[in-house]
């Protein structure tokens, strides 16, 4: 049963990455925050010091240490090409 259906709630369905428990948008503030309660629970010492934006970019990063061709690089980051996965990431 979704959290939604337990509190009676209704879910929109608005294809969100980081939705309410209802489905609706949730705010900047309260996604970073439920971003580092995962961190903590992770094991990181400084969550705080954390945006989603900065393990993203890690994540590019290995994945370009790692050889992976920056076509699937940019595929995988849901980039429209290659030019943006290049510059930002390929500095």
């Amino acid at each position: 049963m979704s959290e939604c259906a337990a509190v009676g709630t209704p879910w929109t369905d608005e294809r969100l990455v980081f939705p309410n428990a209802d489905g609706t948008l949730r705010s900047a503030i309260n996604v970073r925050r439920s971003f580092r309660a995962h961190l903590s629970k992770a094991g990181f010492t400084e969550p705080h010091r954390w945006t989603p934006r900065e393990i993203r970019t890690s994540f590019v990063s290995l994945l370009s240490d790692q050889g992976i061709p920056i076509a699937v690089i940019a595929r995988v980051v849901c980039h429209s090409g290659t030019n943006v996965t290049e510059k930002v990431y390929r500095k």
